[in-house]
């Protein structure tokens, strides 16, 4: 009150009270907002002005590193600024490569056995100055083949004979005991090439399993499961991967094994025997039959015809099959049934027949791999030859 009461003035008779300090305060606070609002908007002005500007200046400094016709020295200081930055991209590179024990050929990397190396060519030489090989392992595990190239890194010890060191010869698997021996040598340094690749059911090895081929070869417990040789009979495990497998891969047929069974016909027989031992038949005798004329009976004319089949087959034989054979002696059995069809005294003694009369019916057995049976259904001769052979 004492304040207000001091800026009271009197004029003219009249007193008044002068309030404009308290109302220069509100102002001021209003001005100050009305202020820094200003200032935030010149603020975002600037910067968005200078993001362009920054820009700008980027490329004009690109422009400027980018060599011309007529390059000056600050240009060569720049291309030796880049040949440095490039040179020292490639470091981190490195150092995340993953790097292998060199294994010897034969060796085992826990389930995988190298089985070859090859030497693909020298590589140029690091900057520290070791010279490095290309080298081309091949890794073999329950039927499966990866192919790894690697980039081997050589001592200075061993530079004078990189050559006898990698590409050396595959020695003789004698005995585990040997082969953890070679194993265990002392070997250099390897470094994986980013292209490992793997081939007709080849595939591609990831990090697990260059850290399990990294890994040093340990001597196999009691419950881990034994490393087998290929060729060897599968486990049971093995056995199991495989049939999952089964779909996913090429059947493949080591060999196939053909047989002829022959099915008599017995009344055919019965009266073909009678027609060649009564009627008159001007043909000679075929030099396969075994008895003469008026001797010949159905068990001599079968055994006579499994003799002359036999000379061309391959395998074993009794009274009505002939087999294993390759595909090749079943040509020649299947050659030897039409020589016996063409024979002159065969066919007049066939003619007196039935027209539907056959001696026997012709299967062939086959096992490629499973074991199967299917008949031959041969193509009858033409008119006016009959057919022997069904």
């Amino acid at each position: 009150m004492t304040s207000m009461q001091s800026d009271c003035t009197q004029s003219d008779g009249s007193s008044t009270c002068d309030l404009s300090p308290h109302y220069s305060m509100a102002d001021e606070v209003a001005t100050l907002k009305r202020e820094l609002e200003a200032l935030k908007l010149q603020l975002e002005q600037e910067r968005k002005k200078n993001i362009p500007v920054q820009r700008d200046s980027s490329l004009d400094v690109k422009q400027e590193l980018k060599p011309g016709r007529g390059s000056s020295l600050g240009d060569g200081s720049n291309k030796s600024k880049r040949r440095s930055d490039k040179k020292e991209a490639p470091s981190s590179f490195k150092e995340s490569r993953i790097y292998v024990q060199h294994a010897a050929v034969g060796s085992r990397r826990g389930k995988w056995w190298l089985r070859e190396r090859q030497v693909l060519s020298r590589a140029t030489a690091d900057e520290d100055g070791v010279e490095t090989l290309k080298v081309r392992e091949t890794w073999v595990w329950s039927g499966r083949t990866v192919i790894l190239d690697k980039i081997v890194r050589l001592d200075e010890k061993q530079e004078a004979e990189p050559t006898e060191e990698v590409d050396q010869a595959k020695p003789e698997l004698t005995s585990p005991v040997k082969r953890a021996e070679g194993a265990a040598q002392p070997t250099t340094t390897a470094k994986t090439s980013e292209g490992a690749s793997s081939t007709a059911g080849q595939e591609v090895v990831d990090s697990n399993t260059m850290a399990e081929l990294s890994m040093p070869s340990v001597p196999a417990k009691a419950d881990d499961e034994p490393m087998r040789r290929p060729g060897d009979l599968p486990t049971g495990y093995e056995s199991g991967i495989i049939k999952e497998c089964a779909l996913l891969s090429v059947p493949v047929i080591d060999s196939v094994h053909l047989g002829v069974a022959l099915r008599w016909n017995t009344k055919s027989i019965q009266e073909f025997v009678q027609v060649a031992n009564t009627e008159p038949i001007s043909d000679q005798l075929p030099v396969w039959i075994s008895q003469p004329r008026g001797q010949i009976t159905a068990q001599s004319l079968k055994s006579d015809i499994i003799a002359y089949l036999r000379d061309v087959s391959g395998g074993l034989n009794s009274a009505n099959h002939l087999g294993p054979n390759t595909l090749q002696q079943h040509w020649n059995i299947t050659k030897r049934l039409a020589h016996i069809e063409d024979e002159g005294f065969i066919q007049a003694c066939m003619a007196r027949l039935d027209v539907d009369a056959s001696l026997a019916e012709v299967y062939v057995v086959y096992e490629s791999p499973g074991f199967g049976c299917q008949p031959a259904r041969f193509e009858p001769p033409p008119a006016p030859k009959r057919q022997v052979f069904l």
